[in-house]
């Protein structure tokens, strides 16, 4: 058999693999499910699981690069919409709640941590795999923030000069930090809105994607190009 046919072969037998693991955890939790149940759902014998992964933390890790590489592609998409930043940073802000509407479970694997230190040199193919997708994620996001700045729409100034001028800042905020507070309450704000869905009709009157809306604008306000508040 030829190289390529053998590596595209398991890489289905791995696809597989993977999808009984998805059924098995969204019905029963990661905790409870064995390798023996994850070899009788995907209808291999155990011997051959191990053939393809090691154990449930290889699997683990494979399902964490899949999902970060599927949203890396939907983030993709989303920087590619027309506009300038406020059109293409809303575009981004909709395109990561549609992963999770579509996708929780993915969701959760692609913003979950995954220990791994980058400067080992014993470290699995799949854990830097993991990594670099994380970092593409990063300088996209990095990007189109600082795409806002050079137009004008993300101002890193504002109340930050005004703290320094008292002396209460420091230093400058730099893009790898703004990329990780802009992730980190994006992501928050969309799992809350799923996971208090009723609690925000109920008392705000509003749909889950309706409240997503307004939280969007705030948070694109919250960077300084005026438009968010509008």
């Amino acid at each position: 058999m030829k190289p390529e046919r053998k590596e595209a072969l398991a890489q289905f037998h791995r696809s597989q693999i993977i999808a009984a693991v998805r059924r098995l955890y969204e019905s029963s939790g990661e905790v409870a499910v064995t390798m023996d149940d994850i070899a009788r759902e995907a209808g291999y014998s155990k011997a051959t699981l191990y053939v393809y992964f090691s154990g449930k933390e290889e699997i683990g890790r494979a399902i964490a690069l899949w999902s970060m590489r599927a949203l890396l592609e939907t983030l993709r998409l989303a920087a590619r919409e027309p506009g300038g930043f406020h059109e293409r940073a809303l575009a981004l802000c909709r395109a990561l709640a549609d992963f999770y509407e579509r996708d929780p479970w993915s969701f959760d694997y692609a913003a979950g941590e995954v220990e791994f230190d980058p400067g080992s040199p014993a470290a699995p193919q799949v854990l830097l795999d993991i990594y670099e997708t994380g970092e593409e994620i990063t300088r996209l996001v990095g990007g189109l923030l600082e795409e806002g700045a050079a137009q004008g729409e993300v101002l890193v100034g504002g109340l930050l000069e005004e703290g320094a001028a008292q002396g209460e800042v420091g230093a400058p905020l730099d893009v790898p930090a703004a990329v990780l507070l802009f992730w980190g309450s994006l992501c928050g704000m969309i799992k809350m809105a799923g996971a208090k869905e009723r609690y925000i009709r109920l008392s705000l009157g509003l749909s889950r994607r309706e409240f997503l809306e307004r939280g969007f604008t705030l948070l694109l306000g919250s960077l300084g190009g005026g438009r968010g508040n509008g």
